[in-house]
């Protein structure tokens, strides 16, 4: 399951839809995952320093959002990652639905007073809400984490959404799963840091 999708999991309800946190924190968390999944098949960097997205490029494998992302950076050179999330953040979570109702893995429903469109998990698929409890078992008993859920943690860590993975957790098995594997933070910290700083506003603006 693509790291974006993950993320969509963890912030909106498998069965009904609904979101577990503000609208702003799910679209920045939503969104960050996305972009990871770019940084881990080396379609973008993120600068360290300057959070500036480097080198967006099409390679090959990309799906179709994917693509569709890279080519909306490419055509903003020098686009810091602050901006990128801002601006790609207010569509990412319907784009996100979208792809997983047209890859057959989710089915459409529409909520709210707006209709909006959300994807739910299909009839008898366990695998959305395993995203959840897959986290909170290996933070819990101290497994060792993959890149993927160590970058979800890292995405969720500043979230006050309901059921975050880590709430509860005492402060030895926060430090343990939030550092391994040891080269995440380094290779996403341009990225995880504008996706912090953004949930950080998001919950002073509240």
């Amino acid at each position: 399951m693509r790291l974006g999708d993950q993320a969509y999991w963890l912030v909106q309800d498998d069965w009904n839809g609904g979101l577990r946190t503000s609208p702003r924190a799910a679209d920045a968390i939503v969104t960050g995952a996305v972009l990871a999944e770019l940084i881990a098949v080396g379609a973008i960097a993120v600068d360290r320093s300057t959070t500036a997205v480097a080198t967006p490029r099409r390679i090959a494998g990309l799906e179709d959002l994917q693509a569709e992302i890279v080519d909306q950076l490419a055509a903003e050179p020098g686009i810091t990652c602050v901006d990128a999330l801002d601006g790609l953040a207010v569509s990412m979570r319907e784009r996100v639905a979208r792809r997983l109702i047209r890859t057959g893995v989710a089915a459409e429903r529409r909520a709210g007073w707006r209709r909006r469109l959300v994807a739910v998990a299909l009839d008898g698929d366990t695998g959305p809400a395993w995203v959840h409890a897959n986290l909170v078992n290996k933070v819990d008993r101290r497994l060792r984490l993959s890149g993927g859920e160590s970058v979800l943690l890292h995405l969720v860590r500043h979230s006050s959404m309901i059921g975050n993975p880590l709430d509860g957790q005492s402060e030895e098995r926060l430090a343990l799963a939030l550092r391994q594997p040891a080269d995440v933070y380094t290779r996403y910290a341009g990225l995880l840091q504008a996706v912090g700083d953004a949930l950080r506003a998001t919950a002073v603006a509240r």
